[in-house]
């Protein structure tokens, strides 16, 4: 029931025609689960692309308080930047992009 080709790609149940076709070889269970896992496992390199643009959106959430012109008072602004520098400083964290300390958006924005 469980097969790969000679790409590594796991197959399920496939039709005489398909196992043919692709050549395909029968593995074990495991074996097609463990296919399968390595598939579904992103690598760093994805986890580190979508930290940056979940950080991204989080800080576009708050570019309006940084405008010059908005109105907002001087604590708030402060902690305002402090959060988007949080932001910003995910990717020095020790354990980016696997673990990552996300900043709280401060309660008064």
């Amino acid at each position: 029931m469980f097969y790969r080709d000679t790409n590594n790609s796991p197959f399920y149940d496939p039709s005489e025609a398909v196992i043919a076709k692709h050549n395909l070889t029968p593995i074990s269970e495991e074996e097609f689960n463990q296919i399968v896992t390595v598939i579904n496992t992103p690598t760093v390199e994805q986890l580190a692309e979508s930290a940056r643009a979940k950080r991204n959106q989080l800080i576009a959430e708050t570019d309006y308080l940084m405008m010059p012109d908005y109105p907002v008072p001087v604590e708030v602004r402060a902690s305002v930047e402090t959060y988007r520098q949080s932001l910003r400083d995910i990717t020095e964290q020790a354990g980016f992009p696997d673990l990552i300390d996300w900043p709280v958006k401060p309660e008064d924005v």
